[in-house]
C-alpha cells in the first residue's frame, strides 16, 4: 500500500482559476493561464526567493541556484530571504517560495489562501516534489512560483527541472530525484490527494473510522474542474459515465465557471480523469490534519 497522506481539513471551496500574461515589467498584464514556461520571464524583475527558517543547506543551495539561473537569463539576481523577514515583501514582489512542509511556514499560508497542491511529508513522497505557478494571493498583479518537496531532494529535483530545457506548458508539474538527477514525474494525476487516499483505502481491510462511511459507499462527492464550460452534449456524455451533476431548483446544472459539483461512482473515477476536458477532480471532503503515525497507531489498535 502507498503511504498515508496528510490532508487539509474543511470542505473544498470553489477552485479559483489561475490566470496570467505576457509580462514586460514584472506585472501580470493580460489574462491568460499561468504556466511554468512563463519562468523566468515573470520573475525577471521585482522578485524575491523565500526559504524557511528551518531550511537545510541543500534548500539554501537550491535557492541560490535559482537566483543564479535568473541572473544568467535575465541579468537580475533576486535576493534570498528567510520567511520571517518577508511579511511586507509578499504584497509588492513576485515570489518564489521554496522548501518542504517542515522548513517553510509560508507554504502553509499559501495553502490556506489559494487552490494549490498540498505537499506533506507523505505526499508526493520521498525524493519527490511539486512545481506550481499561480498569481500571488497577496497581490494578484504579481506571480508566485512554488518549489516544494516532501523532502529536500524533492525540492532539489524541482530546481533542476525548472532550469532545464523542457517546455513546461502546465501550471503544475510533479518532479522526482533519481539516478539521473531531477526529472518530471508522471505520478501526479488529475485526482487530488484526498481522493487518491480514499481510493487507496477502498482496497484495505482496516479503514479509519472518520473515512469509513465515505469509502464503503458506492459514490463520492467531488468538484470537477474542466478546461471549459460544458455544453449540453458534453454533459450528456459525462453523465453516461454515471456522473450526477449538482443541479439548482430549476434543474439547471450548478457550476462556477469551469468548476462543477458532482457525485461520481468510485469505479468510474479514473475513467473520468482520463477525459481531456478534465483538469482536476477533488474530493468534497477532506481529512483533518493529523500525524500519520497516529492514524497508523489507531489502525493497529483496531486489529
Amino acid at each position: 500500500m502507498r503511504k498515508s497522506l496528510l490532508i487539509g481539513g474543511g470542505a473544498i471551496a470553489a477552485i479559483a482559476i489561475v490566470i496570467t500574461a505576457i509580462v514586460l515589467s514584472g506585472v501580470i498584464e493580460q489574462e491568460e493561464e499561468l504556466v511554468l514556461s512563463n519562468y523566468p520571464k515573470l520573475f525577471g524583475k521585482e522578485v524575491v526567493i523565500v526559504i524557511g527558517e528551518n531550511a537545510t543547506q541543500m534548500e539554501y543551495e537550491s535557492a541560490e541556484a535559482i537566483a543564479e539561473n535568473l541572473e544568467n537569463i535575465t541579468g537580475n539576481k533576486p535576493k534570498v530571504y528567510i520567511s520571517e523577514k518577508t511579511e511586507s515583501l509578499k504584497y509588492t514582489y513576485n515570489l518564489i517560495i521554496l522548501g518542504t512542509p517542515n522548513s517553510n511556514e509560508v507554504l502553509k499560508e499559501v495553502c490556506k489562501m489559494a487552490n494549490v497542491t498540498r505537499v506533506t511529508d507523505e505526499y508526493p513522497g520521498e525524493n519527490k516534489g511539486i512545481l506550481e505557478i499561480l498569481k500571488n494571493p497577496w497581490n494578484e498583479d504579481k506571480a508566485m512560483l512554488l518549489v516544494e518537496g516532501s523532502d529536500e531532494w524533492g525540492v532539489k529535483a524541482g530546481v533542476v527541472v525548472l532550469a532545464g530545457s523542457q517546455e513546461l506548458n502546465k501550471h503544475r508539474l510533479s518532479v522526482e530525484w533519481g539516478e539521473s538527477g531531477g526529472t518530471p514525474s508522471p505520478f501526479l494525476s488529475k485526482i487530488d490527494a484526498a481522493l487518491d487516499l480514499l481510493l487507496t483505502l477502498r482496497g484495505e481491510e482496516q479503514i479509519p473510522e472518520e473515512m469509513k462511511e465515505i469509502v464503503i459507499s458506492n459514490t463520492v462527492n467531488v468538484s470537477i474542474n474542466f478546461t471549459h464550460e460544458l455544453n449540453t452534449s458534453e454533459i450528456q456524455l459525462i453523465e453516461e459515465l454515471g456522473v450526477k451533476f449538482a443541479r439548482l431548483h430549476d434543474g439547471e446544472i450548478a457550476h462556477s465557471g469551469t468548476i462543477y459539483g458532482a457525485e461520481i461512482p468510485w469505479d468510474r473515477t479514473e475513467d473520468l480523469a482520463e477525459l481531456e476536458s478534465v483538469v482536476r477532480i477533488e474530493s468534497a471532503w477532506q481529512l483533518g490534519i493529523e500525524n500519520p503515525a497516529n492514524l497508523r497507531q489507531r489502525k493497529g489498535e483496531s486489529k
